[in-house]
Parts: structure tokens; C-alpha cells; sequence
């Protein structure tokens, strides 16, 4: 269905969540007070041992958009972020940490992004990045509405600068096509099958308040180093991301393209 002929389809948000209880209020109350009404938020309990159980049923018993389950068992993180889009409703979906917080405008401006370019497969836009002690806003912001797989998904590779692109706005039908392996990664590669799955529309309203684990910087694969066998053998996680989506993404890749 094309979302210029349905005013307000209902959002998906979902929340994995596992040991939550410092942060899960906020987020709830960020996505509650959105000026966007026509959601559901979607928490998926990982078997937390603290009070984030009693948090979310409260929240579900004040507020029938707030739906809570709780898995028997740890089901793992990558398990756990697949559970809630397997769960959503909505025609739309997105995805927001239990430690993130939307701005209140956010599901607004992404839900009209979508509604204002038909054939993108998602929408995204700025995100703040924030440690607590910096706060920074990136605009992620590049050309992604031709028609063209290829130049998609070069533009995406050469232009990204944070990888919270993740938590956009996805038509839930395309979200639900792409392959999510869990590995190290993941999250690039993600936006990278979108990407080629269809046209990407775009807002320059703050999407997102995201908690950043480290220090803020623009590059999505942390400050560059000079490529030596040094460097290489030396880049720990880094490094393994970055091979990881460069081999992950061509083999993804030309699946979709035999498809």
C-alpha cells in the first residue's frame, strides 16, 4: 500500500531490552510523548534479572501502546533485536535502544519523509550523538533516492557517517527481506542491503538521541589509521568490522542481485 494514500499507518517501535531498569523509563516516555500518536512500542524482555520486567508491565497496563514480552531465556542480543521486528504490526518499523531517546517530533518528520518520496524503502535523519559529557549532531545526510541499486549503495559506502542510519524508519515488509546475521557489523550492513533493496528518504530533523559507548567521532569506522600490515594485525575490533562488512556486504550483495 502507498503511504500517500494512508495518512497515518501505524509504527512498529521496537525495543530490545535486556537489564534495562536505569534507562528503560526514558526511552518509553521519549516514544510515548511522540507527536506522532499512531504507534505501538514493541519490548522484547531478553530475561532480565533486574526490575525492567516491572518497568514495562506498568507502562503496559497504563498505556495499551505499549506491548511486553519476555523471552524464557537469554536469546542472545542479534536474536533479541530480530525478535522485535518478528513481533511488530505495524506497515512501518523502527528500532530504539532502551538506553536512546527520541526527540518528540521524530516519528513525525520520519513517517512524513516516507509519505513524501513513495518508492524509498526507508527514511533516516540527523542523529545526536551524545556520551554524556559531548553532545553532537551528524546529519548522516546523503543522496540515496535514485533508482539506481549501484550508485545507492556507492554513495552509502562513501558518505555515511554514523551507523545509527540503523535506527530510520523501514517500510516493515522491506526490513523483513533483509538478511541480519548478528555478526560484528551488522548494523552497516543492514542500512547497506536497504540501500540496495530500494530509494532511502531523508529528513533533516533529529531522529534519534543516541548513547554513544565511546567517543564521538563522524567516521563510522572510528578515526582512520594508515593502512600497514602493523595496523591491520594491530586494529582489534576495528579492523574486524571493517573486513566484515566489506565481505558480508559483496556476498549479501550479489544474493540480492541474483534474486
Amino acid at each position: 500500500r502507498d503511504l500517500a494514500m494512508s495518512n497515518h499507518p501505524l509504527v512498529s517501535v521496537g525495543v530490545p531490552v535486556y537489564n534495562g531498569e536505569a534507562t528503560i523509563r526514558t526511552a518509553i516516555d521519549s516514544l510515548l510523548a511522540q507527536t506522532y500518536p499512531h504507534i505501538e512500542i514493541v519490548i522484547s524482555d531478553n530475561c532480565s534479572n533486574d526490575r525492567t520486567r516491572d518497568i514495562c508491565l506498568e507502562y503496559a497496563a497504563a498505556d495499551t501502546r505499549v506491548k511486553y514480552s519476555r523471552t524464557e531465556a537469554n536469546v542472545g542480543m542479534a536474536n533479541n533485536v530480530r525478535r522485535v521486528l518478528q513481533l511488530a504490526k505495524g506497515e512501518l518499523f523502527t528500532w530504539t535502544c532502551a538506553d536512546d531517546i527520541r526527540p518528540i517530533n521524530a516519528i513525525e518528520a520520519l513517517v512524513r519523509a516516507l509519505g513524501e518520496t513513495p518508492e524509498a524503502a526507508m527514511a533516516h535523519g540527523p542523529v545526536i550523538a551524545t556520551t554524556g559529557l559531548e553532545e553532537r549532531e551528524l546529519s548522516n545526510a546523503m543522496v540515496l533516492t535514485t533508482s539506481n541499486p549501484a550508485q545507492r549503495v556507492a554513495v552509502f559506502v562513501l558518505c555515511l557517517q554514523h551507523n545509527s542510519m540503523l535506527y530510520g524508519l523501514y517500510k516493515t515488509a522491506v526490513a523483513r527481506k533483509v538478511v541480519f546475521t548478528g555478526r560484528f557489523g551488522m548494523d552497516y550492513l543492514f542500512c547497506l542491503q536497504v540501500c540496495f533493496l530500494g530509494p532511502v528518504a531523508y529528513t533533516a530533523v533529529p531522529m534519534i538521541e543516541y548513547q554513544e559507548r565511546g567517543k564521538i567521532t563522524a567516521d563510522p569506522m572510528g578515526d582512520p589509521v594508515e593502512f600497514t600490515l602493523r595496523n591491520m594485525a594491530n586494529a582489534g575490533p576495528r579492523m574486524w568490522k571493517s573486513w566484515t562488512v566489506l565481505s558480508e556486504g559483496c556476498r549479501h550483495l550479489w544474493r540480492l542481485k541474483e534474486q
